[in-house]
This record gives structure tokens, sequence and C-alpha cells, in this order.
């Protein structure tokens, strides 16, 4: 079977709920995955950070090298998922880039792959936000979450081919029940209230990706 070069873009980002006011801009993490996209290489992770206005974020105007997320060789079938953080403050994104840095290093020595410039190791797609929360809970300091999910499965025979680009859709989903916390302070005492804004595996937005395969 033969060899052929996939780029992947991302185009645009809509989330149902974030956690925040609706007209509030907020900043969320973004990890997508390329799933065994040839033999050998079971995993290659890539990060953004975007802003969303009114829970949507677009990339396609933006230059190229922001959207650019992957250029790879791939063979047969493939996947790929992605993890959307809840907003994020700008020190939970220093935070984020830093442990996940670390934790790049420490799966090098155990884990097998090639490495993409600008991307994390290979096996930390599923567990980033999940090992950050750890690391930074043990820090004291606030850990991000995960507000929605998604996966596709892919063939290189099913992308639009000689250098078009074809749009690919993610549905994404809660992946754990998610809760907005309000507090109110009376007469020096300070009330917490915790409404459900998702359950786990309730529909939680979409994403866009532009493929190419050449």
């Amino acid at each position: 079977m033969k060899r052929q070069i996939l780029e992947l873009t991302l185009e645009e980002l809509a989330l149902e709920v974030t956690g925040a006011k609706e007209s509030k801009s907020t900043v969320h993490v973004v990890t997508v995955g390329l799933i065994w996209p040839r033999p050998a290489i079971s995993q290659k992770v890539a990060v953004k950070v975007l802003d969303l206005t009114g829970k949507t974020c677009s990339l396609a105007r933006k230059p190229w090298v922001e959207r650019i997320l992957f250029k790879e060789t791939i063979q047969g079938p493939f996947g790929v998922e992605l993890t959307v953080s809840a907003p994020v403050s700008d020190s939970q994104v220093m935070d984020f880039m830093r442990f996940a840095g670390s934790a790049m290093f420490k799966m090098a020595a155990s884990e097998a792959g090639d490495m993409l410039a600008g991307s994390l190791a290979a096996g930390l797609t599923r567990i980033p936000l999940r090992y950050l929360s750890k690391e930074i809970s043990g820090s004291g300091k606030k850990q991000p979450r995960t507000i929605a999910n998604g996966s596709i499965d892919l063939h290189a025979e099913d992308i639009v081919r000689h250098g078009r680009k074809s749009p690919v859709k993610l549905r994404l989903r809660a992946e754990e029940p998610f809760y907005s916390v309000a507090r109110t302070k009376k007469h020096g005492k300070t009330s917490v209230k915790r409404k459900k804004l998702l359950d786990a595996g309730q529909p939680n937005g979409e994403v866009v990706l532009g493929a190419r395969v050449y």
C-alpha cells in the first residue's frame, strides 16, 4: 500500500458550553492526536491554544502557520482525536506547557517513536489534562479540566487528493459532568452554588479540520 503525505489543519472550533458567560471570551488548550498514521508510529500529538469569542473560533482566514497541525506520512486507515480544555488562565497555559514538556522527556525514555517539532510525545493525547491535573494539583495550583473531546476514523483514500482540501468534521462530547460554580458573599459569609451544565456523553460542539493528501 502506497504511503502518502497528509496535511491536517485546524479550521474552526465551536462549543455549545464553555462554562463562561455567553459573551465572554475564553482561552482553551486543544490537543489533537493523529492515531496510527503509519506502521510503527502509534500516535503524534499537536497542541493549540485558542481564544474563543461567543463560544467559537474560526481560523479559516488565518495564515497557514497558525492552522497547521500535522504534515505526516500516512498509510491505510488512521484516526484523529481531539480534546478541549475548560477555560484556562494565562498562568494555567504556562503550567500546561511546562508540565507537558516535562512529560515529553519522561516518556521519551520509555516510548519509541518519532517526535514532531512543536508537538508532544506520542501517547499523551488521551491523558494530557488528566496527567497535568495530577501534577498541578500536587503543587497546590488550580488544574485545567477537559470539557469536550471527539474522534474519527479515516482512510487515506477517503480524503480528496491532488492537493485539494477536504473538510473533516469531529463532533465533540463532554467527557465528564461539567458544572458552573457561582460564589456570592453576604454578611461576611461566602456561599457556593453549583449548576450542572453537561452530563458525561452529551454533545458539546464541533471541530472542522482541513485535510489534504498528496
